[in-house]
């Protein structure tokens, strides 16, 4: 068995664990540029309208890269699973985007933000599957447990398009997530 892949892994690791990306100071907790973000979470949707109305369950994921100390760009991925209210059937949106963050004024342990995103991807009808377009735009909040670990709280409204389908008709959905974020 090879282990090399495995201490080189444990030595990015403790890098990362020990170039302290956010620190805090009298102004609360600030982002050094050149900073990773990683994320991961778990949300739950209500879709408005069209033939897609229902509620989902979302799993999502974003890296992101700090260009100054206020403002992150990155590509993020979910996953959501919709059930229809109208025929009783699921469907599944899977879709990539990218995004630009912003960081407002830093409360205590808590730095608030505001976030636009574009993306791309598929929703699947049962064996159809259908282009699907994303726009969102997102508030939220991080608090910190730590300077390198924090928990995410966000609230989105995504509008949905589907270009090419005479189906389909577009539609929006109000969501609420919560996850970690990790800062290497």
């Amino acid at each position: 068995m090879n282990c090399k892949p495995l201490f080189l892994l444990l030595a990015l690791a403790a890098i990362g664990c020990s170039t302290l990306p956010s620190h805090r100071s009298p102004d609360g907790v600030e982002f050094t540029p050149g900073t990773f973000r990683l994320s991961g979470d778990v949300g739950y949707s209500s879709n408005g309208n069209g033939s897609v109305n229902g509620n989902a369950t979302q799993l999502g994921g974003s890296l992101g890269y700090f260009l100054t100390p206020g403002l992150e760009m990155g590509l993020g991925g979910d996953y959501e699973k919709v059930n229809r209210i109208l025929s009783g059937q699921s469907l599944e949106n899977t879709f990539l985007s990218i995004f630009a963050r912003y960081y407002t004024t830093t409360v205590g342990s808590t730095r608030p933000f505001a976030e636009l995103s574009a993306g791309m991807g598929t929703t699947s009808f049962g064996v159809a599957e259908e282009d699907l377009r994303v726009l969102a735009g997102t508030m939220g909040f991080l608090h910190f447990l730590s300077d390198t670990l924090a928990v995410e709280v966000a609230v989105e409204k995504t509008f949905y398009a589907f270009p090419n389908s005479s189906t389909a008709i577009d539609t929006d959905s109000w969501s609420g997530s919560v996850g970690l974020s990790w800062f290497f």
